[in-house]
């Protein structure tokens, strides 16, 4: 999905995302509220990231889109109640464009960008804020006539919102402002390494959190490393990819009870492994934009070094190679013309000149007038 005007194959492809997205969700219920509610909602993430590219006025097609991508796939797709539906997908598109609005306004000085850290400290205060009210007001809602099931609801509701735009939205924005040139540049070498962060992260936290390892080697620490290595290797966009893969990973094995956390009853698992990951991904975003920024930082300082090197360079040449008349006091350019002077450096400097007259030349010239008159006279 490009970043241009809103073209009918861009709105296909994003009702296409946002139906995956919305499938995927389910592979990650949460079994103990309202016997299958999604712990990780990455459509979430989408459409907040669809949206922080857009114009304002580009907003509502998307967001119906997805609420309507949405309803499909609980009502047509997985048999679920229409108004319940239909009221959830409805807060759900409030909700995002809240959380999009918010990050814009905080962020108005600039276009919205990982490897600032204002930007991402936006991000991640929207992200845990707004689904924090949306949830209450789904579970209100939804629950009124079951006041049980309430804190259930909103719990799961605001955690899955909050983990799915702090993991997805950053994924989303490195894809969807991918370039080839980016790709031509990566070497061969940066290539195997980023297959080996995405698929060895992948490898130890199925083997963590699937019981897969032997049991001394269950430690959710073991994958912290390939968190930190796509962060400082390559920023945001790879970390949130790594952190996407071990996010839904662990989630798909705590909706199973499967785990280091398997000790706790089926609710705790999941509701211990969101909290987990709603911290991971924020830590994770905050340092990945850290480093983005001073690495970005660090760039445009080198640049400005290197004007100002050039500047230097330029006018010590332009000081060492200026033929001048000692009598007229005109300059004799590079292809052997002789020009005024203030023609010259405004054609090799960015100086602007004025004129006006000192007071040598002025006594000079009085003398010169005086001299005259008495003549005349």
């Amino acid at each position: 999905m490009g970043l241009g005007r809103t073209r009918p194959l861009t709105l296909a492809a994003f009702a296409a995302l946002s139906l995956a997205a919305v499938e995927l969700a389910r592979l990650a219920d949460d079994p103990s509220v309202l016997g299958s509610f999604p712990a990780f909602w990455p459509l979430a993430g989408l459409v907040v990231a669809a949206l922080l590219t857009r114009e304002r006025r580009e907003w509502l097609p998307l967001v119906a889109i997805a609420c309507v991508a949405m309803v499909l796939s609980a009502v047509v797709l997985h048999g679920s109640r229409l108004l319940p539906t239909v009221v959830a997908a409805i807060i759900f598109g409030l909700q995002s464009v809240v959380t999009a609005w918010v990050v814009r306004w905080k962020t108005a000085d600039h276009p919205f960008a990982l490897d600032r850290l204002p930007h991402a400290v936006a991000l991640m205060a929207a992200a845990i804020a707004v689904p924090l009210l949306g949830g209450l007001l789904a579970a209100i809602i939804l629950m009124a006539r079951e006041s049980g099931l309430i804190l259930s609801v909103w719990r799961t509701w605001w955690l899955a919102e909050t983990i799915g735009i702090l993991v997805t939205t950053p994924v989303v924005l490195a894809v969807m402002r991918l370039r080839r040139q980016a790709l031509a540049r990566l070497r061969p070498a940066e290539v195997v390494e980023i297959a080996f962060l995405a698929i060895g992260g992948a490898v130890v936290t199925e083997g963590v959190l699937g019981a897969r390892f032997p049991p001394l080697l269950q430690l959710p620490a073991y994958i912290l490393p390939f968190l930190l290595w796509a962060v400082f290797r390559f920023g945001p966009g790879a970390g949130s990819v790594v952190t996407f893969i071990v996010g839904f990973l662990a989630l798909w094995h705590a909706s199973r009870g499967e785990g280091p956390l398997a000790l706790y009853t089926n609710t705790d698992i999941v509701l211990r492994t969101q909290g987990g990951i709603a911290i991971a991904s924020a830590s994770v975003l905050l340092l990945a934009s850290i480093v983005a920024e001073r690495t970005r930082v660090a760039h445009e300082r080198d640049l400005l070094l290197a004007d100002l090197e050039r500047a230097v360079w330029e006018i010590k040449t332009l000081e060492g190679l200026i033929p001048i008349c000692a009598w007229c006091h005109k300059v004799r350019d590079d292809a052997g013309f002789w020009q005024q002077l203030e023609k010259y450096l405004d054609e090799k400097t960015d100086a602007t000149f004025s004129h006006s007259i000192c007071p040598a030349c002025v006594a000079r010239e009085q003398h010169a007038l005086d001299a005259h008159e008495v003549q005349t006279q």
